[in-house]
């Protein structure tokens, strides 16, 4: 009997060693689950945006990345000075249509001035519509537009195909890049300065043709 009693407490004692064994394998299983599936990960992520972060940093505070914004600082603000000092006497009209050479137009329509309200700035708006060119030389006439005056901007760009480009079954041998162009720009200027701007193109008009009544007027529209 108290053999059979012994090796019962023994096997009592053996079961719960292998309880205890098998609840801390489980716990350790679900610890290191917890770590693979959800806290690594987490941690990769937050490791990989701040990497992210110390690149741009970087980026940010590189030597050459100053100097360059530096000089375009400086650029800007040579610009500036130098347009107080030899401000631009153009209006936007005169300014599309110098520009325009070697491209053509038909019509160049007056220039639109919207006022501001209540002392903002006013809006003048110049539209053109180019002949048939090819889309480079069409954006390089915008570029020698913005050449002139910065502060013109383009509001509008509508391209059709022209007739030397069109395709099908009637066309042959067409130029796939030729564009009709039809561009819109604006300026905002200073309250005021849109009306005299205005007022002043039509007074140079006015002395260019009474000095030469034979130069071609350019329509309105």
């Amino acid at each position: 009997m108290g053999k059979a009693a012994g090796n019962d407490r023994t096997n009592e004692a053996l079961q719960l060693v292998i309880m205890i064994l098998l609840f801390t394998s489980a716990g350790l299983a679900l610890f290191s689950g917890f770590f693979y599936f959800f806290y690594i990960p987490g941690q990769k992520d937050e490791l990989q945006a701040q990497t992210l972060d110390a690149n741009k940093l970087y980026e940010l505070l590189d030597s050459r990345r100053i100097k360059q914004d530096a000089r375009e600082i400086y650029n800007l603000r040579d610009r500036y000075l130098d347009h107080i000092k030899n401000p631009i006497t153009k209006d936007i009209q005169q300014i599309v249509l110098d520009a325009l050479p070697p491209l053509k137009s038909k019509v160049i329509p007056q220039t639109t001035v919207t006022k501001g309200v209540k002392g903002g700035p006013t809006e003048l708006k110049q539209a053109v519509d180019l002949e048939e060119a090819s889309l480079k030389e069409i954006l390089l006439y915008i570029t020698r537009v913005q050449q002139e005056n910065p502060s013109i901007l383009v509001g509008h760009l509508g391209l059709n195909r022209g007739r030397r480009g069109a395709s099908g079954p009637g066309a042959s041998g067409g130029d796939d890049d030729r564009w009709a162009a039809r561009l819109e720009f604006h300026l905002f200027q200073a309250g005021g300065q849109g009306g005299a701007a205005a007022a002043g193109a039509k007074a140079a008009k006015a002395e260019k043709a009474e000095a030469d009544p034979l130069s071609p007027e350019i329509p309105s529209g």
